[in-house]
């Protein structure tokens, strides 16, 4: 298994790791000051449109109204017992969570590669509804529990660690040295991914 871990943390480098990072690094950082700073770390080192739809995820702004989440658990119950997955849930009290620990870490196809964000989400756009249930089963299949957990968070909506779209904002304009004023008399006008945005900063 070391060997096999290592070679699914190779193939990350850059990828849907560095976002899981960011949001499990947010979620245990108690101080404001940190969470702005992972934030800033993370916009800087990110290139667009990845740090776009990252902001939108962020500031729960990015609408895929694809999936449900009873059709997210039809995908896990095909996989996993279903009365399992019930008690699990009780004992979690998150789904996310509760999917990322309780599906079975398979061996990593050689064709399976890790999607950066856009490409991630572009597929998920672009895919077809028969299709879309294979292609998340692919990559709960292809992902680490940190990666799946965010993949099911981007699925659902409503991240719940800790960070507000103000603290967003404040992470936004300490990066770009703008005033937060100014940011929030443009956002309403602004979309996913935003690059105009970013362009600016």
């Amino acid at each position: 298994m070391p060997n096999l871990y290592l070679y699914r943390e190779g193939k990350r480098k850059n990828k849907m790791k560095k976002f899981s990072s960011l949001l499990e690094n947010i979620i245990f950082s108690p101080s404001r000051t940190k969470k702005i700073k992972l934030i800033v770390d993370y916009f800087q080192s990110t290139s667009d449109p990845d740090r776009g739809y990252a902001l939108a995820i962020l500031t729960s702004n990015l609408k895929l109204f694809k999936i449900k989440n009873n059709e997210i658990k039809k995908i896990v119950c095909s996989k996993v017992d279903e009365q399992l997955f019930n008690i699990s849930y009780d004992y979690i009290g998150d789904t996310a969570e509760t999917i990322s620990l309780i599906w079975r870490n398979n061996k990593i196809s050689k064709n399976f590669t890790c999607p950066n964000l856009n490409h991630l989400i572009q597929k998920i756009k672009k895919c077809k509804k028969e299709d879309l249930e294979i292609y998340i089963t692919n990559l709960l299949d292809g992902f680490n529990p940190k990666e799946r957990w965010t993949l099911i968070k981007i699925l659902t909506g409503g991240l719940r660690i800790g960070i507000s779209e103000r603290l967003t904002k404040i992470a936004l304009a300490k990066y770009g040295n703008k005033n937060i004023e100014l940011i929030e008399k443009i956002w309403h006008g602004l979309k996913p991914p935003y690059e105009s945005l970013f362009a600016w900063l």
